[in-house]
């Protein structure tokens, strides 16, 4: 009874504007829905699903293509120690399968989303960022 009472607290509060903090940790309320159209998450969103339906389409059209675009775009480190820069920045929008795919991007869509709630949307592109970078400076380092 006492979580419905603070649900309708919440919602009464949001539609008068108020932004609501429960101290004591058992209510996290999450703004997903209200994400507005400019937000980092959505573009993040928009532009793995763009790069997925782009390689599909591409492994649909010529699969050999399919793989030199992962060959390309994805991260390897020795290839990347010979020059190949630009690989720590575009891996990350290289998805193979829908399964995984859906669950990166709906963690993404809960994490970034919440995180972007509490912080800016610079903060959070920040964190992607420092994210897939350091991610990359681990694979080169194993």
């Amino acid at each position: 009874m006492r979580w419905r009472a603070a649900v309708i607290t919440v919602s009464d509060s949001r539609a008068r504007g108020e932004t609501t903090h429960d101290p004591s940790g058992d209510l996290i309320v999450s703004r997903l829905a209200e994400l507005p159209a400019d937000s980092t998450t959505r573009r993040l969103i928009l532009l793995n699903l763009f790069a997925f339906f782009a390689l599909l389409l591409t492994q649909v059209a010529s699969p050999d293509g399919a793989g030199k675009s992962i060959g390309l775009f994805g991260f390897s480190p020795g290839v990347f120690l010979h020059g190949w820069l630009w690989q720590p920045f575009t891996y990350s929008f290289i998805h193979v399968g829908i399964i995984g795919t859906l669950f990166e991007l709906l963690s993404l869509w809960f994490l970034a989303g919440f995180l972007e709630g509490l912080h800016s949307s610079s903060w959070v592109t920040g964190l992607y960022a420092a994210s897939v970078l350091g991610t990359a400076v681990a694979a080169t380092a194993i």
